[in-house]
């Protein structure tokens, strides 16, 4: 199982009322993620960002790959877009979804 350091100090943070933490990952293989957001529950959200308005399932590769190491650390992994032709939620993958950056701060905010 994959571990993300600081990922389990997340509810000591919020407890203390600290602001939560931004992370990014990457391997020596290069898989690359933009960041890994820690969420009060101590597991993780994985976030993808792309510029592009129009998301495909080519984009959420490294989120599936990261998601599928990180187990059930992973409370979920999005590939966020500014604004959608694409329905916000739809997956792109298994367990990675297509968000608008206004919904994914509605979901782990």
């Amino acid at each position: 199982m994959l571990r993300i350091d600081g990922a389990g100090d997340t509810k000591a943070q919020v407890n203390a009322g600290k602001l939560r933490e931004l992370y990014w990952f990457r391997d020596k293989e290069g898989l690359e993620v933009d960041f890994v957001v820690p969420q009060p529950s101590g597991r993780v959200a994985l976030v993808e960002m792309r510029a592009s308005r129009t998301v495909t399932p080519a984009d959420a590769r490294s989120l599936e790959r990261l998601a599928a190491a990180a187990g059930a650390s992973a409370s979920g992994a999005y590939v966020v877009h500014p604004a959608t032709r694409t329905e916000a939620g739809s997956t792109l993958a298994p367990g990675v979804s297509a968000l608008p950056l206004e919904e994914l701060l509605r979901r782990i905010g």
